[in-house]
């Protein structure tokens, strides 16, 4: 799932140099998953322990990668020209995901920056630990596949190598019409084409081209694996950005579109203008989310229980805390989903290659018995 999302329109006029900066910068591949866990844990821990963002921001800058330490550098100059955290990092091109940069806008804007970062810090831990158990799942069935692939571009060889006679009357036991070294090429060409529609297709979604979620989105959520890891996702950054912007003062109408903006997910944040116009009207909170029609009704509940009983910040907190468990077991399931799937599809191609061998050698024998 992509964790880009709208960004705030920059009133204040670049120049040429610092918009080729930009470009550049965006051309520029993002931080690791691994450095970033550890870098927005250092982060809360060094705030936590009182130690101030630019002593901690130094120290970064004197290790890693030479593009990490000048991002810092950057950054470091910038939170002294007066700029937020955020909006340092931010206008480092795509070195630190979107997300990332709107959790820390929100953490600023509360006085909770250490917990926002231990909070994504978790996040992505986990969400490492699921790629890390998708690509082991997945190991095995790719290594299958790419043994079927050669085993196919064997035969296709083969049948260009020591058959005799036009290639219309050899004896063809995939029934693909293909042989020799040409044929090789032919057939990886088509493997090629597939995965790379496959993969356009994938990063489309990904990227929201088109404003795919907002007609892609609800027709995933009722799925019972994948529509709980958009979901689960969703809801934990809400409740947890709602939680601390509350509880450290913040006024409802900011709260609210911060939360929006924290899901990261085009279809929840099409419902942030309708919220905000009840939170405006003084609608009750439970009853503004409501309205925007994007939400399940147990996230509605949750927060109108603690509107009730006095104890709202408590029960967003137990809200996140719920739905950060249960996105981690739904990107499990959904790794094991997605690898098993694997699994069938190269069976269903072996199992597909194998009849297409035996039909043609039956018509063979039916041909010569004839």
């Amino acid at each position: 799932m992509d964790d880009s999302i709208p960004q705030r329109r920059v009133s204040r006029r670049q120049t040429p140099d610092q918009t080729i900066g930009r470009v550049s910068n965006s051309l520029v591949g993002r931080i690791p998953l691994a450095k970033l866990e550890m870098l927005c844990q250092r982060l809360s821990l060094g705030l936590k322990s009182g130690v101030g963002i630019l002593q901690l921001l130094e120290t970064e800058s004197r290790q890693g990668s030479p593009r990490h330490r000048e991002v810092m550098i950057h950054a470091i100059a910038k939170i002294r020209g007066g700029e937020t955290l955020a909006k340092a990092f931010g206008d480092e091109g795509n070195y630190f995901p979107p997300l990332l940069i709107q959790m820390i806008s929100a953490g600023e804007t509360s006085g909770g920056l250490d917990r926002i970062l231990a909070h994504m810090a978790q996040y992505y831990q986990d969400l490492r630990v699921a790629r890390r158990q998708f690509l082991g799942q997945i190991a095995w069935p790719m290594i299958q596949l790419a043994m079927a692939i050669g085993v196919v571009c064997i035969v296709i060889a083969l049948r260009g190598f020591l058959a005799k006679g036009p290639a219309e009357e050899q004896y063809d036991s995939l029934g693909l019409g293909l042989a020799g070294a040409s044929g090789v090429a032919i057939f990886l060409s088509w493997i090629l084409l597939a995965a790379t529609l496959v993969g356009g297709v994938i990063i489309a979604v990904w990227k929201n081209v088109f404003n795919c979620h907002q007609f892609l989105i609800p027709l995933v959520l009722p799925i019972p694996i994948l529509g709980s890891v958009f979901s689960n996702t969703a809801m934990a950054r809400m409740s947890m950005t709602l939680s601390m912007l509350l509880n450290s003062g913040v006024d409802a109408i900011r709260s609210v579109r911060e939360a929006f903006l924290s899901t990261g997910n085009y279809f929840y944040i099409r419902g942030m203008q309708t919220a905000l116009e009840n939170v405006q009207q003084g609608q009750s909170l439970a009853h503004s989310l409501n309205q925007a029609k994007v939400f399940p009704q147990e996230f509605i509940d949750g927060i109108e229980v603690g509107e009730l009983s006095g104890n709202e910040t408590e029960s967003l907190e137990f809200l996140a805390t719920e739905y950060s468990r249960r996105a981690k077991s739904s990107l499990i399931q959904l790794s094991v989903m997605l690898s098993t799937a694997i699994w069938i599809a190269i069976a269903i191609l072996i199992v597909f290659f194998i009849i297409r061998m035996i039909m043609q050698y039956v018509n063979m024998l039916n041909s010569l018995m004839q």
